[in-house]
């Protein structure tokens, strides 16, 4: 399974902390509210998934990618590339 699957069934299984944190922000299929992100280093190492404000950093590049992501995995390194290249 490549990161882009697994942060999509991630945030689709029930039961999951990212489901619950869903339901008490009422998030929809038309739009989320809870502020999570995958914090993923440049190599694509899941890094963290929290809240913006929860993240303790890196010193290295990474990108901050909301979730629920639903791209491909092709979707998800440009998004990493193009974020630590400004970085």
């Amino acid at each position: 399974m490549d990161l882009s699957d697994y942060l999509k069934q991630l945030w689709s299984d029930r039961g999951t902390e990212s489901y619950e944190t869903c339901l008490v922000n009422h998030c929809t299929d038309a739009g989320h509210y809870c502020g999570v992100y995958a914090y993923i280093g440049e190599d694509m190492a899941l890094l963290d998934i929290c809240l913006s404000g929860c993240f303790q950093g890196c010193s290295r590049p990474h990108a901050a990618v909301m979730l629920p992501w639903s791209g491909s995995q092709a979707d998800l390194e440009k998004e990493v590339q193009d974020q630590c290249a400004v970085a």
